[in-house]
């Protein structure tokens, strides 16, 4: 454990330096397989000069009082203080029970990343430490003594140091290599979008950012463990072509391509997107932490791990260039099966052995899917299309209909089974500008300024709302007709950080 204070600038009254600091010495690049360390103590990674720390809630917070943090600030530790005489993997060994050293507003850089100043130039952005905290000793074991004197590691300083900016700089590279293909690429007509955990919705919905229209459904499922839900959703942006039609994406339609010209291994996810790894080769993995997923190959194919739902995924049915899911399972062993008949989607099963059986046009669309029983099948919804590949109906298992119609490709107006009629128009470019139901409800209009990073949304009040975006369509900021402002700012990773209301 780390225990002490931190002095960090604060941008709101009171502006309250004193920040206590309680974390734990622990670095997750010392678990990295053949790339961390090899070297426990009483079964834990031993620690060097440059070994860093995480405080425990993540980010700072101020004895009293409303804050808004500075950016520079860096929420973290490392040792720097070590043994004269006694070295692990090249580097000084650190003690327990001695000075460490934590993130400050005043200090003497241990690490720095590649950002950009306010004027849009690359810069180094340091972060400074100072030994104001104290490691306490939580037994694991019979002690291990490290020899001293303890001194300043100032060459494992500079190794760090020079590290940081490394990987910082190779982060960077990566995550422009990988938008540059996407831009390209578009995903392989996926979706141009975040995920909907980042996205900015409103109205019948419509991405407030790059104007794409959304249209999202559960048409069916059965509770289990492991539930079986058939879903599905509808891009204006997407050129996607798949067993739901031009446009729209189901969450059981996934595959793994690679892209060797590019360097990309491409996972399409269950909403549709598509994300880019980098190449894997057989028996190895990728961790790709704004999805928190790990991509495997193995002999059969390939394998995706959800960090978040405990899931994996496998990809193992070639399909031309690409491998399509066949099967989902939990960590207990209960599994959803995928079927398929001559390449093309036939049926699916749960962990309860509950069988659903689909039905395909001539080009592969699915028409209905019904569920198997022993008196036969009981249709669960069915749908129709039009001759450019548009969905135009999706009837329920109680033979309500929802209808839709297109100009082209994008969705014009859309009536649900309930009798509620929607409209969009859209602008040259496939953007959303106007959207109104029945009678004016849920009416808004979108005024798009991209090359300045934000858009203008007016809702049904006349009330007119500005939204600032980053060139990754992350809202950065949102201030009302009144003038209220919310800010929020993410991690490298496109992780949300904070938010900043508009009181501070």
């Amino acid at each position: 454990m780390v225990v002490g204070v931190d002095v960090h600038v604060t941008t709101a009254p009171p502006f309250n330096p004193i920040h206590p600091y309680m974390g734990m010495v622990m670095d997750p690049a010392d678990y990295i397989p053949f790339l961390g360390t090899n070297v426990s103590v009483n079964g834990l990674k031993r620690g060097v000069s440059d070994t860093g720390g995480m405080i425990i809630p993540l980010a700072h917070i101020p004895l009293a009082g409303p804050f808004a943090m500075a950016s520079m600030i860096g929420h973290e530790s490392m040792n720097f203080f070590a043994s004269q005489t006694v070295f692990c993997d090249g580097s000084r060994m650190s003690p327990k029970g001695h000075m460490v050293m934590t993130c400050n507003d005043v200090g003497i850089p241990l690490s720095a990343g590649i950002g950009k100043n306010k004027a849009g130039k690359t810069r180094l952005i340091p972060s400074l430490f100072a030994p104001t905290s104290f490691s306490l000793p939580v037994p694991t074991g019979k002690p291990v003594m490290v020899g001293g004197p303890y001194v300043p590691d100032w060459g494992g300083m500079l190794a760090g140091l020079a590290a940081s900016i490394g990987f910082s700089s190779l982060m960077k590279c990566a995550r422009n290599k990988i938008r540059k293909f996407n831009l390209k690429r578009q995903i392989t007509k996926g979706p141009n979008k975040l995920s909907r955990f980042l996205c900015k919705l409103g109205f019948e919905p419509v991405n407030l950012v790059n104007g794409a229209v959304v249209y999202e459904g559960t048409d069916f499922g059965f509770p289990s463990p492991l539930p079986l839900e058939w879903t599905r959703a509808w891009y204006s942006d997407s050129e996607y072509e798949g067993w739901l039609g031009h446009g729209v994406h189901c969450c059981y339609d996934r595959t793994v391509e690679s892209f060797e010209d590019e360097g990309v291994t491409m996972l399409r996810m269950e909403d549709g997107r598509a994300v880019a790894f980098p190449p894997i080769a057989p028996g190895g993995e990728f961790y790709m932490r704004t999805e928190r997923m790990t991509l495997r190959r193995t002999e059969k194919g390939y394998e995706a791990y959800s960090h978040d739902s405990l899931l994996t995924y496998r990809f193992d049915m070639r399909d031309g260039g690409a491998w399509r899911m066949t099967r989902i399972e939990n960590p207990d062993g209960l599994h959803i099966q995928l079927r398929f008949s001559n390449g093309r989607f036939s049926g699916l099963s749960d962990p309860a052995g509950r069988t659903v059986h689909a039905a395909t046009d001539t080009n592969g669309r699915v028409t209905s899917l019904s569920f198997v029983t022993d008196k036969g099948e009981e249709r669960l919804v069915s749908y129709t299309y039009d001759g450019s590949g548009n969905m135009t109906g999706i009837t329920d298992a109680m033979d309500k209909t929802t209808e839709m119609s297109y100009s082209g490709h994008l969705m014009t107006e859309k009536t649900d089974r309930n009798g509620d009629t929607y409209y969009w128009e859209y602008d040259s470019k496939g953007r959303c500008v106007h959207t109104y139901g029945n009678d004016g409800m849920m009416e808004g209009r979108i005024e798009y300024h991209p090359s300045e990073g934000y858009n203008l949304v007016t809702d049904s009040t006349g009330g007119t709302t500005t939204y600032r975006y980053t060139p990754d369509q992350l809202v950065t900021a949102e201030i009302d007709p009144l003038g209220n402002e919310t800010r929020h700012s993410y991690t490298d990773f496109m992780e949300p950080y904070r938010t900043i209301d508009p009181e501070g």
